[in-house]
């Protein structure tokens, strides 16, 4: 279920890449343009390979990965709120949107899921 919503995520903001690019941009984070792109590619693989990995479960890598993705979320969509960003969330694309405090509970779900599995699964690490 949770590679399902990363796919889903990974896939609408593949789809929208320049508003997707322009959220981050546009998110008040003191970063130059340059380093911009390159972390929305980080926030991609990253959403990619833990989705992937979580499909398949041989190793815990992604669920680390996953747990880090979440909490990495977290601190942004907390950031959005003490901020007052007011650039939607477009962490689905144009699927759907969540206010940050929809977006902390779907964080925290990621970040709950993620360490429930490494604690239950015990994959190869």
């Amino acid at each position: 279920m949770l590679s399902v919503l990363l796919f889903t995520s990974f896939g609408a903001k593949v789809a929208a890449f320049d508003e997707f690019y322009a959220v981050i941009a546009g998110s008040k984070l003191e970063i130059p343009d340059s380093s911009t792109v390159i972390i929305a590619y980080v926030v991609l693989a990253t959403e990619f390979l833990c989705g992937l990995g979580l499909l398949f479960r041989r190793l815990a890598f992604p669920l680390y990965l996953g747990a880090g993705l979440g909490g990495m979320l977290l601190g942004y969509n907390v950031w959005r709120i003490i901020a007052n960003v007011g650039v939607p969330c477009h962490c689905f694309g144009r699927i759907f949107h969540l206010r940050p405090f929809g977006m902390i509970a779907l964080d925290l779900f990621i970040v709950g899921v993620s360490v429930a599995l490494l604690a239950v699964d015990a994959p190869v690490r």
